[in-house]
C-alpha cells in the first residue's frame, strides 16, 4: 500500500512538475494536516517543520480551527519538502504569500517540529516558537502544555496498557 501511496505522489508531482503547485484546500484533518484537491485527486498533506496538539489534546481544537480559519476553501500554494511514512505529502503552505506553518508557530498552537527542520530553516521555526511562548500565545499560555509527541506516547503506552489488563 505504501508503494501504491508513493507511485501516486510521485505521479502527481510530476504531472505539477515543479517543486510547488497550487491546489484547493477541502478539508483540515488537525492543527498540522490538511486536504486538498488536484486534478480530481485528494492529497493529504502534512504542515512541515510543525507538530501541532492532537484533537483529542488541550489546544487541539483551537489548532485546528486556527488552521481551518487560514485555509480551508482557499487556494493555497504548496511547496512540497518530502513524503512521510504514513505516504503524506509534507509541505509548506503559503497562502496570499504568507507561511501558514509558521503562523501556526507565531499563534502559538504547533511546536518546531526540530528533528524534521533541515538547517536552513530551523532558526526561523525555532524563532517563532519562541516568540510566542515569550508572548504566552496560544497553548503558552499554559505553563503545563505537553508536546504532541509526548502525549502521542502517552496515549500509545495507555492503550498497551488497557489491551494487556493494567489499569493505572
Amino acid at each position: 500500500m505504501k508503494k501504491i501511496l508513493l507511485l501516486f505522489f510521485i505521479n502527481v508531482l510530476v504531472f505539477v512538475n515543479s517543486e510547488t503547485f497550487d491546489a484547493k484546500v477541502i478539508r483540515v484533518s488537525d492543527g498540522d494536516t490538511i486536504v486538498v484537491i488536484l486534478v480530481d485527486k485528494k492529497i493529504k498533506i502534512r504542515l512541515y517543520g510543525i507538530d501541532a496538539p492532537e484533537k483529542n489534546q488541550d489546544y487541539g481544537n483551537k489548532a485546528t480551527k486556527n488552521l481551518s480559519r487560514y485555509v480551508l476553501n482557499r487556494v493555497v500554494e504548496i511547496d512540497e519538502k518530502a513524503v512521510d511514512r504514513y505516504g503524506r505529502l509534507v509541505a509548506v503552505i503559503y497562502f496570499e504569500g504568507e507561511n501558514i506553518n509558521l503562523k501556526m508557530l507565531f499563534d502559538g498552537l504547533a511546536w518546531a517540529y526540530i528533528q524534521y527542520l533541515n538547517k536552513n530553516d530551523k532558526a526561523e521555526y525555532i524563532n517563532a516558537e519562541r516568540q510566542a511562548k515569550e508572548e504566552k500565545r496560544g497553548l503558552w499560555e499554559d505553563n503545563n502544555t505537553i508536546p504532541p509527541w509526548k502525549f502521542r506516547k502517552i496515549q500509545k503506552e495507555k492503550k498497551r496498557n488497557k489491551k494487556n489488563g493494567f489499569t493505572k
